[in-house]
């Protein structure tokens, strides 16, 4: 689905048409490039949404230092870039599939235990995540604001022309950009209310998979294939911007596109979390870290984000997940907590990579620009990181209970089978 947006434009559209509304006024453009780049995130690559941002923020920049100068446009150039990969990486904890992290818990947890049903799926990690990002964005962009954009008594004067013509030479939205909106808004919306959704413990909203006799065999990765087999069969009206001849909405020059090395370094993952059971390391694991089950559950969780977070500064956000979730989950079994209670809090802290270019990809692709620094992305990286241990902390130890359904101090439930690896 992320590569028909972008196969047709869609995404383009999307993010020039915020951008325009803006009219230019340095807050609102700020909290325009921001937000679409955090929407964006939620269902494309954090690092193809920066990639398609990038022309329109340098385009920003380098009319305001031809007019204005550097010195006197240098902060806002700043937030526009640092902005915009930040907003990316927290975007994409929104959503189960918005970064790589999410989707390796969801695989990991469904391989280590059975029957986890519909405790962990795409509705229930939105319905936790979700607000997450939603808190984190909004301090974002409150902190930028306040550092970064000019006040009232020194404004920018901002020309948005070449974007305007941009938007313009798009002309009206095409048939095929309508299909890839339509098909992407039915989606998120069988994905959202595939299962129950339950709020407290007296209401309910039935999930529409009940309505087949094997509703068990239905599960967000069968309604991901039917919706995006349905790209293949619908013909397009239009020739592909990329390709230039007519074909239908998806073709398989595009799905070859997919990042086939992320699917490898997954499969990798799981076979070191297979092996952890069969060799016996989650037992020593468990033995190793005993002296854990005395400390209190919320230090605990705060010492696993901050370490993560740290980690997740210097090394792939997809290899710590797949490296960490299966031992937190080896740890959780020994000491006999529910598996959630501390896999959350990996998975989330492996998206808090902003005080260094090489943190993520996004930081690498702003950077790359030369219009920022080490120090500059670093020394308003670490404040952000810091708050986002903070708030992932609070919503890990109190908030992410009561979606999921479980105490912080449950054991495994008692319906999730751990498989006998005879």
């Amino acid at each position: 689905m992320a590569l028909a947006m972008q196969r047709w434009n869609l995404h383009t559209r999307i993010a020039l048409r915020i951008v325009v509304m803006t009219k230019g006024k340095p807050g609102l453009l700020l909290f325009g490039m921001m937000a679409v780049t955090w929407f964006l995130s939620m269902w494309i690559s954090n690092t193809a949404t920066v990639m398609s941002m990038m022309p329109n923020v340098l385009a920003i920049a380098n009319e305001l230092e031809s007019s204005l100068g550097k010195d006197r446009t240098h902060k806002f150039t700043l937030a526009m870039l640092i902005g915009v990969a930040f907003s990316a990486s927290i975007g994409g904890i929104g959503t189960l599939i918005g970064t790589p992290p999410n989707l390796a818990l969801d695989a990991f947890l469904k391989q280590t235990f059975q029957n986890v049903g519909e405790t962990f799926s795409f509705s229930t990690w939105f319905f936790f995540a979700f607000p997450l990002a939603l808190v984190l964005f909004v301090i974002l962009f409150l902190l930028f604001l306040i550092l970064f954009v000019p006040s009232k008594r020194n404004p920018l004067h901002i020309d948005l022309s070449d974007l305007k013509k941009k938007y313009q030479d798009l002309g009206k939205i095409s048939y095929e950009e309508i299909v890839v909106a339509i098909c992407f808004v039915v989606l998120a919306i069988l994905w959202m209310f595939r299962g129950d959704l339950k709020f407290g413990d007296n209401f309910k909203i039935p999930g529409w998979s009940n309505i087949f006799p094997e509703s068990k065999f239905i599960d967000d990765g069968t309604v991901a294939m039917i919706v995006s087999c349905l790209l293949y069969m619908i013909p397009a009206k239009n020739p592909c911007p990329v390709k230039g001849s007519k074909t239908f909405i998806m073709d398989w020059a595009t799905t070859k596109k997919i990042p086939w090395d992320i699917v490898f370094l997954f499969g990798g993952g799981y076979a070191l979390s297979a092996a952890f059971d069969e060799s016996g390391l989650s037992d020593y694991i468990g033995s190793a870290f005993s002296s854990l089950s005395n400390m209190s559950m919320p230090l605990l969780i705060f010492i696993v984000v901050f370490v993560i977070s740290l980690l997740t500064e210097v090394t792939s956000n997809t290899a710590t997940s797949n490296v960490f979730i299966p031992i937190f989950l080896a740890l959780s079994k020994s000491l006999d907590k529910h598996p959630l209670i501390l896999s959350i809090p990996v998975t989330i802290s492996c998206s808090f990579a902003f005080s260094l270019p090489v943190a993520t990809p996004c930081n690498l692709i702003v950077f790359s620009s030369k219009k920022i620094t080490t120090k500059d992305m670093f020394g308003i990286g670490v404040i952000v990181h810091m708050i986002s241990v903070v708030v992932g902390t609070l919503l890990s130890i109190w908030y992410a209970p009561a979606i999921f359904g479980y105490s912080i101090d449950d054991p495994v439930p008692s319906n999730w089978i751990i498989p006998d690896s005879s």
